[in-house]
């Protein structure tokens, strides 16, 4: 839908050179590649006496700004590294076909606040760490503690998801 033909002809030049600061490491802003544009035509402009040189919208120049590929912006703008994670490639998920073949461990705070039975204060909220495994969905072990989630609250849900129950 839409004209896809370009109503203005002749500032290529100038909005290659546009492009060329917009898409440096300091991250300009669009705003301000537009008004570099605008102000390379309008002195290239003073020199021409007849068929002067038309200047694009704001919204026209956005446009083309954003019709170039995503990749190339960010390795531009911001490094290879960076782009590379970002627009980084991730496989499809491929869901487990028997028991225990994939087994995933959640920490989570329970709606809880335990309070101590004779001072009548509050000792904290627990955290619960379970183990889950995926293909049947069954709880093989937790571990319950006030302890924040850590390496050793897995350790012991491992641990109780290993014993014989």
């Amino acid at each position: 839908m839409g004209n896809r033909i370009k109503r203005i002809e002749g500032d290529e030049s100038f909005f290659d050179k546009a492009l060329e600061r917009f898409l440096d490491a300091k991250r300009p802003t669009i705003a301000t590649a537009y008004l570099y544009y605008k102000d390379l035509i309008i002195i290239e402009n003073e020199s021409i006496v007849e068929g002067k040189i038309p200047i694009i919208s704001y919204n026209a120049f956005n446009k083309r700004i954003k019709a170039i590929p995503p990749y190339a912006v960010a390795v531009a703008r911001h490094g290879k590294f960076k782009a590379d994670q970002w627009f980084a490639y991730c496989a499809a998920h491929v869901p487990p076909t028997r028991i225990l073949e994939r087994v995933e461990i959640d920490h989570t705070p329970l709606d809880l606040i335990l309070l101590d039975d004779e001072l009548l204060i509050p000792i904290g909220r627990p955290y619960l760490t379970l183990l889950i495994d995926v293909f049947s969905g069954c709880v093989l072990g937790f571990h319950l503690s006030y302890k924040s989630p850590s390496y050793v609250s897995a350790a012991k849900a491992i641990a109780h998801a290993i014993k014989p129950k």
